[in-house]
């Protein structure tokens, strides 16, 4: 740091510092006096006179941080900065984030499916049900960001129709140990609790870190539907409640040693163990027509999951950071339980004869291997050019036996109609090629990526093997300009690929009761779409994005009817296409000094079209709310809100949507300890109200659940407070590139 004549040393050149929306921490590397210090004032700066030498104390300003924080291509939700989120589970925060719906527990954006999570920027392999017990025993207090990615580069995998869902655990940055210990406490109908913490040791080259939960909690959801022909004759309708009890244990594990100046090994173990007893209470379904009856089914089921997931990683760099290599390998192993027993009681109506009392019970089993390895390699040159290339496996190999027995009398016989044993193998091959360039005031990304995928699925039960491979060439591309200094345009292009669920192949049958199933479909092909979207921003805080999406061979789950008079079914089919529409606005609001409010308005219109004519399009129009209010006693109010109109969804017509959720937060202790209270769906609005017209047969239904849910939260964080110091690790891109 050099000095004026005067000696005196210059830091700060502009008379006024705004730090609303950061969070700065300033460590001086030199020993001096401040004889002035002025942030907000007339005086031009901070000074400091040299030959007065003492030690300065680390200089650390606070500020807020934005609960949304939006960038082309991609929006973040920074859960730290919400008390609306204490206490929920990933799946319910998901919920808050603009544009997401989660629908009978499945995720959409602007209502398409086709989602590829990521967890601190490895993909996690999950999906169908393992995934969903993920999001749904995950703790918000072990999250740190939530980012969801429109149209990533050729780097990633092509798969994920609508993009990535980025989920970045908390892990400190200080040196030494530091961490935190959190409770929550809930009550809607029932009690529900998480107890855990995370910590994260840093000295000198080792890195060590690692995060455990426990989470226990008792739900009850209802479901109700009405099925009727074209022509108007009722079929049946039904009512149902299922109680949910269901314990989690999460934990997490890993380490990152800088072998030397150029490179860096590490590993990370992620797994969870998931007793669930889930018991549905009576159902009771109305069969209509020639021959009316009640019937009356009780059902109770356990489960039990465990999910294990090992990375080893490496990276190493140059001296000058211009080129960069990076290797990874992932195992994942999924298993999955099931043991249930139904018992469907059969009630005349007009004294006509009836079948007799039915009890069947289900022992299955399902396991999931994956094991991938990829490599990467980055090379800069001229400080605005560079190239991104690498090479990825995957293999993923699954197993289900399902077994279905029937009573009759004191003896159990296994139903072969109900029975199946289906293995599925997948190999995919991969290579990509990227390019990223300044030219003036444009900034370029073009790449492309190839991947070949062969798979088998293998029906032992009915001796019936299916065989698939293909070759599919995904260009993307991205083009920036940011003119008049405040003002950025970008327009984004990817050709994307949404594979089957591994469970949406298998043909095994699922009895919910003797007039409903649901049954796997080995036809399934996958689903590919075009995605183009235009963004405009200023300052980095206006946002507009225009898009569109076409999709062919779109996968959507349809009703039919059963080979038995009056049995319903349900599968996963591919439609024609689908043409989706969007515009968004997103801009921050200040009503008061120190108070934002960050709107989002949206539309959209998805047509969903299939071969024998069926159309179904739908405007939809969506805004949601986030803002933060500070309250005497430095107490901040946190409020949540959205409302979306009817929707598209599949062959389905969902109805509008809306719900507001609040919080309360309060730090003590130098903000080591925090009280965090929420409260969601304040209202008890949130529920799933749908209509169908597909194939000669309308459905009706409504789906509520305990969504009101009042959280009590108390954290503490301990640890050091000392900065690490600023090195290069090999590992920046990697960490930053989404």
């Amino acid at each position: 740091m050099s000095s004026s004549s005067n000696n005196f040393l210059k830091l700060f050149e502009s008379p006024e510092v705004s730090f609303m929306k950061t969070k700065a921490t300033f460590v001086l590397l030199i020993s001096m006096t401040c004889s002035t210090l002025v942030l907000l004032g007339q005086e031009k700066g901070i000074t400091a006179k040299k030959d007065s030498v003492q030690q300065l104390q680390q200089v650390s300003i606070q500020g807020k941080i934005p609960v949304l924080t939006r960038k082309a291509g991609s929006i973040t939700y920074n859960l730290e900065a919400s008390a609306a989120v204490a206490g929920n589970p990933v799946i319910e925060v998901l919920r808050m984030i603009p544009g997401i719906s989660v629908i009978n527990d499945k995720i959409s954006i602007r209502g398409k499916e086709g989602i590829i999570v990521m967890i601190d920027n490895r993909r996690s392999y999950l999906s169908g049900e393992e995934l969903l017990a993920y999001l749904k025993n995950t703790p918000a207090e072990s999250i740190s960001q939530i980012e969801m990615i429109s149209n990533p580069s050729s780097k990633y995998d092509a798969e994920g129709n609508v993009g990535i869902i980025n989920i970045k655990t908390k892990r400190s940055q200080l040196n030494g140990a530091t961490g935190s210990l959190s409770q929550t406490l809930g009550y809607g109908r029932h009690l529900k609790s998480t107890t855990g913490g995370q910590v994260t040791y840093l000295h000198n080259n080792l890195s060590i870190f690692g995060n455990s939960y426990l989470s226990s909690a008792k739900t009850d959801d209802t479901y109700s539907t009405q099925t009727k022909t074209a022509g108007g004759d009722d079929l049946y309708t039904r009512d149902h409640s299922v109680n949910n009890s269901r314990n989690n244990y999460a934990y997490q594990a890993g380490l990152d040693y800088r072998l030397n100046d150029h490179s860096t090994a590490g590993a990370v173990w992620d797994g969870s163990l998931r007793p669930d007893f889930n018991v549905l209470g009576t159902s009771e379904l109305q069969k209509k027509g020639l021959a009316p009856q009640n019937v009356l089914t009780d059902k109770a089921s356990h489960t039990d999951q465990n999910n294990n997931a090992f990375n080893l990683h490496y990276n190493w760099n140059n001296t000058d950071n211009t080129t960069q290599w990076n290797a990874d390998v992932n195992q994942v192993r999924s298993n999955y339980m099931l043991n249930s027993t139904q018992n469907s009681q059969y009630h005349p109506i007009n004294a006509l004869p009836v079948p007799d009392a039915e009890l069947l019970r289900n022992n299955s089993l399902r396991t999931v291997n994956v094991l991938a390895a990829k490599a990467d390699y980055t090379h800069k040159w001229l400080e605005k050019y560079s190239i991104e290339s690498g090479i990825k496996w995957s293999r993923v190999k699954t197993f289900s036996d399902l077994v279905y027995e029937q009573a009759f009398g004191d003896t159990w016989r296994i139903d072969p109609g109900r029975t199946n044993q289906y293995a599925f193998n997948e190999q995919i091959y991969a290579a990509y090629g990227n390019f990223n360039g300044t030219l003036g005031s444009f900034t370029i990304q073009a790449g492309i990526r190839g991947e070949y995928t062969t798979n088998t699925g293998n029906s032992q039960t009915l001796k019936d093997e299916k065989k698939n491979h293909y070759f599919k060439v995904f260009p993307s591309f991205a083009v920036s300009n940011t003119f008049a200094k405040d003002h950025t345009v970008d327009l984004t292009y990817s050709y994307r690929i949404d594979r089957p669920t591994y469970s949406y192949l298998n043909p095994f049958i699922f009895i919910n009761n003797p007039y409903s199933y649901f049954r796997g479909n080995p036809y399934l092909l996958p689903q590919f779409s075009h995605n183009l979207e235009a963004n405009y921003d200023y300052k980095k805080l206006f946002f507009l994005s225009l898009g569109y999406t076409h999709t062919t061979d779109l996968i959507s789950e349809i009703v039919e009817l059963g080979s038995s008079p009056g049995v319903i079914g349900g599968t996963r089919s591919n439609l024609n296409s689908m043409n989706s529409f969007n515009a968004t606005i997103n801009a921050p609001l200040h009503p008061f000094k120190n108070w934002t409010v960050n709107i989002y308005v949206g539309g959209f219109r998805n047509a969903i079209a299939d071969k024998d004519g069926f159309v179904n399009a739908q405007n939809t129009f969506t805004t949601s709310a986030n803002t933060s209010i500070p309250l005497p006693a430095a107490i901040t109010l946190d409020l949540n809100g959205y409302y979306q109109t009817a929707m598209s969804y599949g062959v389905i017509r969902l109805q509008p949507m809306y719900a507001v959720n609040g919080g309360l937060r309060k730090s003590f202790l130098q903000s080591k300890l925090s009280l965090r209270l929420s409260v969601s769906d304040i209202f008890h609005t949130q529920r799933t109200e749908y209509n169908s017209d597909f194939e000669g047969i309308q459905r009706y239904g409504l789906n509520t659940s305990e969504s009101t849910v009042v959280r009590a939260t108390l954290s503490y964080k301990f640890g050091k407070i000392k900065s690490r110091k600023n090195r290069k690790t090999g590992v920046e891109d990697e960490q930053n590139r989404i």
